[in-house]
This record gives structure tokens, sequence and C-alpha cells, in this order.
């Protein structure tokens, strides 16, 4: 049967994947070997046939993809048969060290096989009157790879917030954006494959939260993706879940359509939600009367529900430390009427500070 050889001195590996430096058929051997021949008689054929100074190397099964050659199993086994290392006529045999290609690690095997996607983003500059939503570009990632590694190195830094959409099953032309949960599976689980898109966003940018929508309908035109997280009940991990909202809704109905969707019923009247920065800090309640657009709540944020109020209408929140040390003091929580004075606030009789004989408030 015809096998062809492929030494890794005429390869490269660059874009997830091997390539060769010249032409295919220059960089290709085609022998010719007894089919039931084994491993060993291959290597024999091998290294007399190119170079008896190579036979330190190891033997590999490759396979040409759309992405490029990629290594699927090394033949170890010099005693097993062509049939049950799985050589067949026409197979492509991969000469190599076993590590690496042109001084870069090749990682082998069929769990991390490249998977050439199409990489969909929205057109930042449309000035020249052209009607071109999206810009097309080709990337390949290992199927071993998380969701969240490719949204992070499509995205260039884990600390810039973007989303990423795969095409709605419910409209041909519309996306729909990628669960959290996805974010922790790999591109073979979520069953992405050579061809598959994904459209990337930046969860900032308004226009392009648009597009992430099921459907292209005026109602939805105005609606973006916000992050709720359970701080109530989760003593670990944080149930976390993504909801469309309103830019004009009040603050009190995403409250109520978060407690809802965590099951946080009896927690509520008990509960506020609170913003949480990408630094994990976390800031003050959101009043439930402003809108999320008066709360300057955009796009990709992260709201935690937690114990406790927000501040009503005329209230404010405030945060306070005890000690004349601010590194050595614990920092405390307040709400109080906005009308209160700063002197009504130290007084001691009258303050809701702790009973101290002196209180001294600084910015």
């Amino acid at each position: 049967m015809n096998l062809h050889l492929h030494l890794s001195s005429c390869y490269h590996f660059e874009n997830g994947a091997l390539h060769p430096m010249v032409s295919q058929g220059d960089g290709t051997l085609e022998i010719i070997v007894d089919r039931r021949g084994t491993v060993a008689d291959l290597r024999k054929t091998v290294f007399e046939l190119v170079d008896k100074a190579l036979e330190g190397q190891v033997l590999s099964i490759a396979k040409l993809l759309p992405a490029g050659f990629h290594i699927f199993e090394t033949l170890c086994d010099a005693e097993q048969s062509f049939s049950r290392a799985g050589i067949k006529d026409g197979c492509d045999i991969f000469v190599w060290d076993g590590k690496q290609v042109g001084g870069l690690p090749v990682h082998s095997g069929p769990d991390c096989t490249p998977v050439l996607l199409t990489i969909v983003r929205p057109c930042k500059d449309q000035s020249n009157g052209s009607s071109q939503k999206y810009l097309e570009s080709q990337r390949v990632f290992p199927s071993n790879l998380h969701l969240r590694d490719v949204q992070n190195k499509l995205s260039g830094s884990p600390s810039l917030e973007s989303l990423l959409c795969s095409p709605s099953t419910e409209n041909s032309e519309g996306w729909s954006v990628f669960a959290l949960d996805d974010l922790d599976k790999t591109l073979n689980m979520l069953g992405l494959k050579d061809g598959s898109s994904l459209l990337l966003l930046d969860s900032h940018d308004e226009r392009e939260m648009v597009l992430a929508t099921e459907n292209n309908s005026a109602e939805d035109l105005n609606l973006y993706y916000i992050h709720i997280q359970d701080w109530c009940t989760s003593a670990g991990e944080k149930k976390t879940i993504q909801i469309s909202v309103d830019p004009n809704s009040a603050v009190s109905c995403v409250h109520q359509k978060a407690v809802e969707l965590l099951e946080l019923h009896e927690h509520t009247g008990d509960t506020c939600l609170r913003p949480i920065h990408r630094s994990g800090r976390l800031l003050p309640p959101v009043p439930e009367v402003v809108t999320m657009q008066e709360a300057e709540l955009k796009p990709g944020s992260t709201l935690g529900v937690f114990r406790g109020k927000a501040p009503g209408a005329s209230e404010i929140f405030l945060s306070f430390v005890l000690g004349t040390e601010l590194q050595e003091g614990q920092e405390q929580e307040i709400i109080l009427e906005e009308t209160r004075t700063v002197k009504e606030v130290c007084a001691p009789k009258q303050s809701s500070l702790p009973q101290w004989k002196h209180v001294h408030l600084f910015r």
C-alpha cells in the first residue's frame, strides 16, 4: 500500500497547525510498503530511505484538516501490525522528535484537534457608506480549549469585557449570547467544528450589543445583557445568571426578575442589587427607584443580589471605618436621610454611628 511521508524539517507550526514550508508535493515522499508489515518494518523502510541519522525520531499518524496538518497518534509499539496501528492505504506518516517542530512545542492527539473557526466582528467604521455589518476572519483553536479562553484570546485581555455569540437557532440572521455555563465548556463539548461561526462583541459598546439579541425586531433593539450573582445563599462559587434588560427599566423590576430567576423567594423584600467592579470590589447598593440608564449600569455589568436594603429616594449610602488607622479598622456601611447634617450624624446622643465620646468624620 502507498503511504505519504512527511519530514518535520519541511514543516513549521503556525496558527495551531502544521504547514509545509514548500509546496505540498515537494515536501512529501511517497513510499510503498507491504500491508502485512509491522511498525518495525515501517521504521526500517523510512530511515533507510531518508537518513539513518534520524533513527532516534518517532513516526506518527497525521491527518490534513482544514486548519492544516495535525498529529493524531504516535506509533510506539514496534510489533504492532499496520491494521492494529490504524495505518491504511494513503495514510500520512509524520517524522519528528515527538515534542516540537521548528523549535515550537506541538501538542498531538485527538483531544486537541485544531478547529478552524470563523470569527465575526461588527464593523466599527461605516462612514464610507458601506452597508456591511460584519467583518470576518479565521482563527484556529484546539478543540479542548475552553470557550472562556477563546474569548480572552480574541478580546486580547481577560480584563476586557466582551461577549461571545453563536448563530441563533430561531433567526437565520440573529445571534444568541452564550450562557455563562458555556464559558467553562470546551469547543468540542459545545459542538463547534470547522467552519463554525462566533460573534465577538464589546459589552460596553451599546451599538454592538444590539447585535446580541435573538432577533432584529424594533422592540429588542434597546436590550442589552448583564450578569447577576447570588450572594445570599451561595457559600462557595456564586450562582450566576445572564439576563437581558432595557436601559429604561427600573432597577426594582430588574431586581425582582433576578430574585425570581435565582429562586430567592424567601429573601423577597430583604435584598438589594449591588454592582461588582471587575476588580472584585463591592460598590454601593443601587436605588430601586432609578432606571438602569440613570444608575449608569452598562452592558456586561455584573451585579450581586445581597441581603440588606437599598437607599430610598431621600437617602444616601455611606461607608465608614472605626479606629484611628484606616488599615486597622473594618469598613462598615450605613444608610442615612440625606437631609441630616454632619453635626446630627456625629452628635453622641443622636448619632447613628457607634456611641463614642468623640466622633469625627473624614472624607
